[in-house]
């Protein structure tokens, strides 16, 4: 398994948000890489500290959108999430950052992250 740094997951985490992915989406990606001992609960929590991201709750009517302190709680326990209605979003922020940010990663390696992913792909549903 290949070892991710922490600029990598950082981009990864926004990559699910800007796909709108659920919370389980976002932990059977990172279970494709060796993340070692980096906390993924403060790199979520520091991008919706950073207003890049937020969490929402997909209901019949649509989406329910979880406050900036709310979605803080819920990233605390992102990694046992078990409900696949719950799902990160970029935000106006976030969505410009997406624009314009390289994430501290080069090209080459967001291609490699994004279609080399070397675990079983496993797209939840």
């Amino acid at each position: 398994m290949e070892t991710i740094s922490e600029q990598e997951i950082y981009f990864l985490t926004s990559l699910n948000a800007s796909e709108e992915g659920s919370l389980i989406e976002l932990r059977c990606e990172l279970a494709k890489w060796d993340i070692g001992t980096i906390d993924v609960s403060k790199i979520i929590e520091s991008l919706i500290e950073q207003d890049v991201i937020l969490i929402s709750e997909r209901t019949i009517e649509g989406f329910s959108d979880y406050s900036k302190s709310e979605s803080v709680e819920i990233s605390k326990t992102w990694d046992s999430c078990e409900s696949h209605e719950t799902m990160m979003f970029l935000t106006e922020q976030g969505e410009n950052r997406w624009e314009t940010d390289d994430w501290g990663i080069t090209t080459k390696r967001v291609k490699h992250l994004m279609f080399s992913n070397p675990g079983k792909v496993t797209r939840v549903e």
